[in-house]
Protein backbone atom coordinates (compact mmCIF):
# COMPACT_ATOMS: atom_id res chain seq x y z
CA UNK A 1 0.00 0.00 0.00
CA UNK A 2 1.03 3.30 -0.95
CA UNK A 3 1.98 5.41 2.14
CA UNK A 4 1.01 8.73 1.03
CA UNK A 5 -2.44 7.18 0.79
CA UNK A 6 -5.51 8.88 2.68
CA UNK A 7 -8.58 7.95 3.44
CA UNK A 8 -11.36 10.13 1.67
CA UNK A 9 -14.23 8.31 3.53
CA UNK A 10 -14.09 7.02 7.19
CA UNK A 11 -15.31 3.37 7.74
CA UNK A 12 -18.86 4.28 9.52
CA UNK A 13 -19.64 7.01 6.56
CA UNK A 14 -18.86 4.08 3.88
CA UNK A 15 -20.79 1.56 5.50
CA UNK A 16 -23.87 4.21 5.45
CA UNK A 17 -23.47 4.68 1.80
CA UNK A 18 -23.17 1.08 1.35
CA UNK A 19 -26.43 0.96 3.09
CA UNK A 20 -28.04 3.46 1.23
CA UNK A 21 -27.21 2.11 -1.95
CA UNK A 22 -28.38 -1.44 -1.02
CA UNK A 23 -32.02 0.43 0.51
CA UNK A 24 -32.01 2.57 -2.34
CA UNK A 25 -32.16 -0.03 -5.53
CA UNK A 26 -34.36 -2.55 -2.83
CA UNK A 27 -31.19 -5.06 -2.47
CA UNK A 28 -32.50 -8.28 -2.27
CA UNK A 29 -30.43 -11.44 -2.37
CA UNK A 30 -32.14 -13.80 -4.33
CA UNK A 31 -31.71 -11.93 -6.98
CA UNK A 32 -27.86 -12.23 -7.14
CA UNK A 33 -28.51 -16.02 -6.51
CA UNK A 34 -30.80 -16.09 -9.23
CA UNK A 35 -28.69 -13.95 -12.04
CA UNK A 36 -25.32 -14.53 -13.30
CA UNK A 37 -25.34 -10.99 -14.48
CA UNK A 38 -26.75 -9.42 -11.80
CA UNK A 39 -23.64 -8.03 -10.07
CA UNK A 40 -22.70 -6.81 -13.67
CA UNK A 41 -25.61 -4.80 -14.01
CA UNK A 42 -24.61 -2.75 -11.03
CA UNK A 43 -21.21 -2.10 -12.20
CA UNK A 44 -22.42 -1.03 -15.40
CA UNK A 45 -25.07 1.44 -13.59
CA UNK A 46 -22.08 2.80 -11.67
CA UNK A 47 -19.86 3.55 -15.12
CA UNK A 48 -22.77 4.89 -16.77
CA UNK A 49 -23.47 6.87 -13.37
CA UNK A 50 -19.48 8.08 -13.64
CA UNK A 51 -18.70 6.75 -9.85
CA UNK A 52 -16.41 4.10 -11.46
CA UNK A 53 -14.15 4.06 -14.76
CA UNK A 54 -13.70 1.49 -17.06
CA UNK A 55 -10.97 0.04 -15.30
CA UNK A 56 -13.64 -0.47 -12.41
CA UNK A 57 -11.79 2.06 -9.81
CA UNK A 58 -13.70 4.49 -7.83
CA UNK A 59 -13.79 7.42 -10.32
CA UNK A 60 -11.43 10.57 -8.89
CA UNK A 61 -13.11 13.37 -6.76
CA UNK A 62 -16.31 11.52 -7.03
CA UNK A 63 -16.64 9.48 -3.95
CA UNK A 64 -19.42 11.84 -2.94
CA UNK A 65 -21.77 11.15 -5.37
CA UNK A 66 -22.00 7.68 -3.85
CA UNK A 67 -24.11 9.02 -1.33
CA UNK A 68 -26.34 10.20 -4.09
CA UNK A 69 -26.45 6.70 -6.49
CA UNK A 70 -29.93 6.66 -7.29
CA UNK A 71 -30.41 2.99 -8.49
Amino acid sequence: MDSDFQLQVDLITTIKYVKNGLEGMEYKDEYFLNSNFGKLKILNHLQNKDILNKELEWAKNNYKSVQAVNF
